[in-house]
């Protein structure tokens, strides 16, 4: 494009540019025609007269025309004051030539022009390709939710930071920039950093985030180094491991967990299994001490040594019923209390004797609970004596008893619960305390921080507590803190039912003859049944398993002289056991009174026994008086049971 208000000029600038084989595509006089002109044609490159007739002269147009449509211009010019000169240089042309000039001249200025205008186009690109990559780098870092942060590798400081790193700091960027990196992105001493003073790479390193106001925040960050300007720095990039951190200690107390319900359900397989053995060999124990005392005469002496041996049996017994409880059986039997009293009554009988105090702090309007009472009395018994072992030099239990509701909100610490309405029992004592180590393992049976050799702490106290609550549907729950004192609370869900009124059933006395059938695989045990029950004054007759026992039933039916009751035991090694021996029974007499017994009290046939057609249930080991009463209750009054 050739802008020149001389149209001889125009033309003889235009012939020659022919001939130099160049292609022209217009030729105008004014610098508003060239703007024009310039838009609708795009020319490589524009001839512009810098002194133009009409308000515009070539120096403006030029301006316009290079920065809207970025096409080069070359001034022409024969002469020009020093102003026009320095404004002819602000515009930046491609080139000058001043006529009069040469063809070569005019060539050469143009070959030069459109080379420069080709490497110009290329930077541009180059630079605007560098701005969107700088700008699309800007937007990542600042998106991201990684921090990254520059350090200058000899002073330490922090040079630069993205969004993501302040926002968690919790100051400005321009804040941090020269500040000393210890101050912020770990909590190592100025001199002390391994990193900076070493120079190595770091990855996958956790570490610590030092918030403004205090907080230290985890974090998972990796290292490098890199040069820029000839100088070293370090690129540090780390992301927040807070919530993984809680995840990973959520995950560890629930495994803890898992372990230890694993572990006691382990132990308590095998307990269950020692317990009903043992309770059978107690059975004889304890029926040759109760008929040698009804047979030996006071001054032969040894009515006292019986005496202890029959206490010391009631203690084995005790320790089996632990035993039960704590294993996969001992399932409560359960009936809608109000729990109050039971904690009240409970509580002073385990602190009876001792120089511990209490206070109690209960809601009148508490609410009913559905429980065994007396496995949750025995569970009462064993917090409260570990307390009044806890202080030694006396002290206060303050139990406390209120409605609790837990919810998806409430009551972080009990997710294993379902979500509902419970009754929360605190027993919070002024102890010794218990340490982190031995605190998780309070659970655990025969476990104690306590000196070996003593009877406190060693036993099954806390082990069966917690199965306990477990089998309730509950849970016990410890906080201690060494030379403070211990909170024990347990949580049993509360019951809508309201708690039935206590009937009085008048007991009859048994008359006439009376007969007992007993099963029992055992022959001592047999032995031992036979001779107490004739010792209550009735005929017994025995059988070692079901399919005798039933034989024996059915001829004595079929004589006319029926038995009254049946002693069934539940279990028997090799033959048929009283669950399957009651189904025959009734089968030849739907009113047989038949009584269940067992040395393992978990069983479902124990606590449910009227499902499977029994009229009692009786646990072993039991004495004379306990198995006058079932058969009493029994035969006399079908429909009454222990």
């Amino acid at each position: 494009l050739i802008v020149e208000d001389d149209i001889i000029v125009a033309r003889d600038i235009q012939n020659r540019l022919k001939n130099l084989g160049f292609e022209v595509t217009a030729s105008v006089s004014s610098g508003e025609e060239a703007i024009i002109r310039a838009k609708e044609n795009l020319p490589d490159l524009v001839l512009m007269d810098i002194v133009l007739k009409g308000e515009m002269d070539g120096i403006e147009a030029a301006e316009i025309i290079q920065s809207r449509f970025d096409i080069p211009v070359i001034f022409l010019t024969a002469y020009t004051d020093e102003e026009r000169s320095e404004r002819a240089k602000l515009a930046i042309p491609f080139g000058y030539i001043l006529k009069p000039f040469q063809d070569r001249d005019l060539k050469i200025t143009i070959e030069m022009a459109l080379y420069a205008a080709k490497v110009d186009a290329k930077r541009k690109q180059a630079e605007e390709a560098l701005r969107k990559s700088e700008d699309k780098l800007d937007a990542i870092c600042s998106s991201i939710h990684t921090g990254i942060i520059i350090i200058d590798a000899e002073s330490h400081t922090i040079v630069d930071a993205n969004p993501y790193a302040v926002s968690l700091i919790g100051v400005s960027a321009d804040t941090i920039a020269g500040k000393v990196c210890h101050e912020y992105i770990c909590p190592a001493e100025e001199g002390k950093c391994p990193i900076t003073n070493l120079g190595q790479t770091v990855v996958s390193s956790e570490s610590i985030l030092l918030s403004i106001d205090g907080e230290r925040i985890p974090i998972l960050k990796r290292v490098t180094s890199l040069n820029m300007d000839d100088k070293k720095y370090f690129l540090e990039s780390f992301i927040d491991i807070s919530d993984l951190k809680k995840a990973e200690e959520e995950k560890k107390r629930l495994e803890a967990q898992l372990q230890q319900a694993q572990k006691l359900e382990s132990v308590g397989i095998l307990a269950g299994g020692i317990a009903h053995d043992f309770n059978n060999l107690l059975s004889i124990i304890m029926g040759n001490i109760s008929m040698t005392k009804d047979d030996v005469k006071p001054e032969y002496g040894v009515t006292e040594f019986l005496n202890e041996a029959e206490a010391a049996s009631l203690l084995a017994q005790d320790l089996t019923k632990q035993l039960i409880t704590f294993s996969k059986g001992g399932a409560p039997v359960k009936k809608i209390s109000y729990i109050s009293n039971l904690i009240k009554k409970a509580t002073d009988f385990a602190l009876s004797g001792s120089n511990v105090g209490c206070e109690f702090n209960m809601p009148d309007d508490l609410w009913a609970t559905e429980i065994d009472q007396g496995q949750i009395r025995h569970v009462i018994n064993n917090v409260v004596i570990n307390a009044v072992q806890a202080m030694p030099q006396g002290g206060t239990i303050e139990v406390c008893a209120e409605n609790f509701m837990i919810s998806a909100d409430k009551g972080s610490e009990l997710l294993s619960l379902q979500d509902g309405t419970y009754v929360k029992i605190s027993f919070r004592d002024q102890g010794v305390g218990i340490s982190d180590k031995d605190l998780a393992m309070i659970f655990d049976p025969y476990y104690s921080s306590k000196e070996r050799g003593t009877q406190k702490g060693m036993g099954l106290g806390l082990a069966t507590s917690y199965s306990i609550i477990k089998k309730h549907h509950g849970k016990i729950t410890v906080a201690s803190e060494v030379g403070v004192g211990t909170t024990i609370n347990i949580y049993l869900p509360a019951s809508e039912i309201a708690v039935p009124v206590k009937k009085t059933l008048e007991e009859k006395a048994l008359t006439g003859k009376v007969k007992i059938l007993v099963m029992d695989d055992e022959e001592m045990i047999r032995k031992v049944l036979s001779q107490t029950v004739s010792r209550l004054g009735y005929e017994a007759v025995c059988s070692k398993e079901g399919v005798e026992a039933i034989e024996i039933y059915k001829k004595a039916k079929e004589s006319g002289e029926p038995f009254d009751a049946v002693l069934l035991d539940l279990t028997i090694r090799g033959g048929m056991g009283g669950k399957h021996a009651i189904e025959k029974l009734i089968e030849i007499d739907p009113e047989v009174k038949g009584i269940v017994s067992s040395g393992h009290s978990g069983d479902p046939v124990m606590t449910d026994f009227r499902a499977y057609g029994f009229k009692g249930a009786i646990n072993k080991p039991f004495g004379k008086n306990e198995l006058s009463k079932i058969l009493n209750k029994v035969i006399v009054d079908r429909q009454s049971c222990l």
